[in-house]
């Protein structure tokens, strides 16, 4: 199976319901790579870019819980509506950094779990300025089942 051609409304669809633990196993094997490069390589297209026009943020991800035990690392930077996403940790400034385990990850991208309720839980962890992680969320069109 192709993942870009997957529809995400499709993907948020079928993962209504799912149980954590099943998430969870997907999340800590092979299939992971392919799920977190789809999901952040698709990012930009769900930036709204009126609502991010104002906007001059960057934001860290470190994801748990991978096969080879070490976070993996992305970084989001919205420069005035424009969004550019890299792997891995290319250094620099961030003013804030999301850590959280993959399938909470996938919950959020696939709209199952909103920001401000996985940071009241505990499922979200925020280094740095909260508000410019909620910022980067309240610019985001999620694709909603």
């Amino acid at each position: 199976m192709d993942p870009t051609a997957l529809d995400p409304v499709d993907v948020a669809r079928a993962l209504a319901g799912v149980p954590t633990s099943h998430l969870r196993e997907v999340m800590s094997g092979g299939f992971r790579p392919v799920v977190l490069d789809e999901i952040f390589r698709r990012l930009p297209d769900f930036v709204n870019a009126r609502r991010a026009a104002r906007l001059d943020l960057t934001i860290g991800f470190r994801l748990l819980g991978g096969p080879g035990g070490e976070p993996e690392r992305w970084v989001v930077r919205i420069d005035h509506g424009a969004c550019k996403v890299e792997a891995g940790d290319p250094g620099g400034h961030r003013d804030a950094t999301i850590t959280c385990e993959g399938h909470d990850f996938l919950r959020l991208a696939t709209g199952h779990l909103s920001a401000v309720s996985g940071v009241l839980k505990g499922q979200l962890k925020v280094k740095g300025e909260k508000a410019k992680a909620l910022q980067l969320a309240s610019v985001l069109d999620i694709p909603k089942a």
